[in-house]
């Protein structure tokens, strides 16, 4: 009999809903997670990446209060009252982050699965989403003006103008940043450039 480690020597694995699942293809590349899971019925678990230790599971919350309620963010979340709106807020942002995190991770390594904050049923082409300019989460950008209307991390009295194009300017910032260009070079001259 063959061992799970010598099938998969040219495969990725991936953990789904407690149970292990092959890819049939090598990941070669980035893909958008969806909301079905590998055999095709129902849905899966949305997986989250763990801020302090890098890790993807689904138990976000439970994981942080048990492995690491040492931590100072943590710790502020832990002593705030239960079902408050600062808490809601808290644990999204910290779950931003996390997954803000992996998201760079992936981009910068060019293979990976990137985790968007709503899943689309069918998988999408991943230049299709953009990131949100107050949470950072993975949105597809026909549906990035709803998301700022309700977006947990926007803050108070602050109106959200243009935000797609805010969020292409955001990974225009971020591509310079790698590239080295120079940032006031950047924002005097190529933020003023204005299409025809």
């Amino acid at each position: 009999m063959v061992s799970l480690k010598e099938q998969t020597t040219d495969w990725d694995i991936v953990y789904e809903s407690d149970k292990l699942c092959v890819i049939n293809e090598p990941l070669n590349k980035v893909i958008v997670a969806t909301s079905g899971s590998a055999n095709g019925k129902g849905r899966s678990h949305k997986t989250q990446c763990y801020i302090y230790c890098e890790k993807l599971d689904y138990k976000l919350h439970r994981h942080l209060k048990q492995q690491h309620s040492n931590e100072i963010e943590v710790a502020k979340i832990l002593n705030m009252p239960k079902r408050s709106k600062e808490r809601k807020q808290a644990w999204a942002a910290i779950t931003a982050k996390g997954n803000n995190l992996h998201i760079t991770k992936v981009k910068e390594k060019g293979v990976g699965i990137l985790i968007p904050k709503y899943r689309q049923s069918k998988e999408q082409d991943r230049k299709k989403y953009l990131s949100c300019e107050f949470c950072r989460m993975l949105i597809i950008s026909t549906d990035l003006c709803k998301h700022h209307r309700i977006c947990v991390s926007k803050p108070d009295r602050v109106k959200s103008d243009a935000p797609v194009k805010n969020s292409k300017l955001l990974e225009a910032c971020a591509s310079t940043e790698k590239a080295g260009i120079n940032e006031q070079f950047y924002k005097k001259v190529v933020v003023n450039i204005r299409e025809d």
